[in-house]
């Protein structure tokens, strides 16, 4: 795979995981230096997605613009890095031995820059000849015709989790009595069942033993997207 192509990718990948917060890590990756003075925190320390090993730091700074953040990064891997645009980001990476690591910044309302720093073992993942996304959605019930876009794992202490988004052709309503059937027979609990007025949406919440799940589902140009978070507790 190109650099590019690889920076575009990935850089995908932290878009649909920003929002979840994990507080530990087994996955030892190496790391790099956020520009100076940020304030970092985790957003995933342990993903595994698209067959990739992630870790997401997200960081705000408020004494450097988004150019400046980029020019950083440039004389940090001189000679060693590929830029990408994906409006309103800007993305910066470089392969360093068997990691790939990823900038995505943009402005800060105020002042200041904020995004992303990942790291992946997407270069060892390459060398062994190994694609992207290969087993999307294994295991995971799905409406006829329907595309899994993402599909990600995490760990935590004590348990662990996974999120799938998925995306079809039938209306919100469908899906919502595919997914009702599909899990009131196979013993699930269902502790909520909500549409939303404004949007045409509507949010499933199930349960069964130590396993939960949670499911949003939205309606737009077209298609339904689908996105189920679920939950096995006592790892």
């Amino acid at each position: 795979m190109h650099v590019t192509g690889a920076i575009v990718s990935f850089s995908k990948t932290l878009l649909l995981i920003s929002l979840l917060l994990l507080p530990c890590f087994s996955w030892a990756g190496r790391g790099f230096d956020a520009p100076p003075k940020a304030k970092v925190e985790w957003v995933t320390p342990d993903a595994k997605t698209e067959g990739m090993q992630l870790q997401v730091r997200k960081f705000t700074v408020l004494n450097m613009s988004m150019d400046d953040v980029l020019t950083f990064y440039r004389e940090e891997w001189e000679g060693e890095f590929a830029e990408v645009d994906m409006q309103p980001w800007k993305m910066i990476g470089t392969k360093q031995g068997k990691e790939y690591w990823n900038v995505q910044v943009q402005p800060r309302a105020g002042g200041g820059a904020w995004g992303y720093l990942g790291v992946s073992d997407l270069p060892e993942l390459l060398e062994k000849g190994r694609k992207l996304g290969g087993r999307k959605g294994k295991g995971f019930p799905q409406m006829a015709g329907s595309t899994v876009v993402n599909d990600n794992r995490y760990k935590d202490v004590g348990k662990k989790s996974r999120t799938i988004m998925l995306q079809n052709k039938f209306s919100v309503v469908s899906n919502v009595a595919y997914y009702r059937n599909h899990y009131a027979n196979n013993g699930w609990h269902t502790a909520m069942d909500r549409s939303s007025q404004l949007n045409g949406g509507h949010v499933l919440y199930l349960s069964k033993g130590s396993e939960s799940l949670g499911m949003t589902f939205s309606r737009s140009d077209g298609k339904t997207s689908v996105v189920a978070n679920e939950v096995v507790h006592g790892y």
